[in-house]
């Protein structure tokens, strides 16, 4: 039997703005972020040419035809967009129901479960996505070379149900667009919980509302794990979808 388990988060906020103009005269020309009190350029920018100049008789602004560098980069985990058109005023907040989650007492070949729900509001045009990552498996607080294992049967990309294993697993059980692959109640799929941050769920569409994705925890232990107490801390980001 596993006394007092406990699993503890902390919230990563992201905010994303954009929504800039350049002033380009001629080529190479670099505007950087500044503001007057009233108007603002939020980004940096370098313009490859242009130079004509539209008014309303108060205010002016000189147009660019572009930037050199245009088009999404990415590294297979993080995407940009280059170029200013593409930038828009982007504004992204995320909370969680709770910092800290107690699995309560384990007693081989009865799982226990608890649930937490990361809250996403968005005014990206292309919704978000949310991302997992823990930065170990569950660990005993006094001997750290003792650990809980994750779920080993199930991944992110491809859960599965729980059935007789043992281990930490997590499953998606309510989100917008909420993928199929996580099953439905009660035979909800499992996965291990990834050390490296690795994607978990993407809300579509504008969601200047608070947008929920509600995530189940499920344990279970051998009948040889150690006694005592066991953490862990998860963390969730969530980022614009491009």
């Amino acid at each position: 039997m596993i006394e007092n388990i406990f699993m503890k988060w902390f919230l990563l906020m992201v905010s994303v703005v954009g929504a800039t103009f350049s002033t380009g005269i001629s080529a190479p020309l670099c505007t950087f972020a500044a503001t007057d009190g009233v108007y603002t350029i939020t980004v940096d920018t370098v313009g490859f040419s242009g130079g004509d100049t539209s008014t309303d008789g108060t205010y002016g602004i000189t147009d660019t035809l572009g930037e050199p560098i245009v088009g999404v980069s990415t590294d297979g985990m993080y995407r940009t967009q280059d170029g200013f058109w593409y930038q828009e005023a982007t504004i992204m907040t995320l909370t969680l129901s709770a910092d800290t989650t107690n699995l309560g007492t384990l007693i081989t070949g009865t799982p226990n479960t608890a649930t937490i729900t990361a809250t996403v509001t968005t005014n990206a045009s292309n919704g978000y996505q949310l991302f997992i990552n823990q930065d170990h498996d569950l660990r005993h607080t006094e001997d750290h070379a003792v650990h809980i294992p994750a779920f080993s049967v199930g991944t992110i990309a491809a859960p599965v149900a729980w059935g007789s294993n043992v281990g930490l697993g997590v499953s998606v059980l309510s989100a917008t667009g909420k993928d199929a692959k996580w099953g439905t109640s009660p035979q909800e799929n499992y996965a291990a919980i990834p050390n490296t941050a690795t994607l978990l769920h993407t809300a579509a569409g504008y969601h200047t509302t608070p947008d929920d994705t509600v995530m189940q925890y499920k344990a279970d232990v051998a009948q040889s794990q150690r006694a005592g107490t066991y953490t862990s801390t998860v963390t969730y980001t969530a980022m614009e979808n491009l």
